[in-house]
């Protein structure tokens, strides 16, 4: 795994506007100190990196949040689409129509 990844995914979400530049030092220096504390991996830390960019479409700027954004956003994720209209996740135990 390389870090270019990383770097990959935080150039795009500049670029497209999904994330600020507030969020992507706030989730360098969560990812730097999971690295130091908990020795978390290179792979590990891309995918922290692009889970959290990721969560940004359905959350405010994170230097921003309350817990009712995280609650509020929590429910978007469980309740969101993706861009061909079927829902981004499906929960394993409930029946699908």
């Amino acid at each position: 795994m390389k870090a270019v990844y990383m770097d990959r995914s935080i150039e795009k979400a500049l670029a497209k506007g999904v994330a600020t530049k507030k969020d992507i030092s706030l989730i360098n220096k969560f990812v730097n100190e999971r690295r130091a504390a908990a020795g978390i991996s290179l792979s590990r830390s891309n995918k922290i990196t692009y889970t959290l960019i990721g969560w940004r479409r359905f959350m405010p700027s994170y230097p921003d949040l309350t817990i009712g954004d995280v609650y509020a956003g929590i429910e978007a994720m469980n309740n969101g689409l993706n861009s061909k209209g079927t829902p981004l996740f499906v929960h394993p135990f409930l029946p699908h129509v």
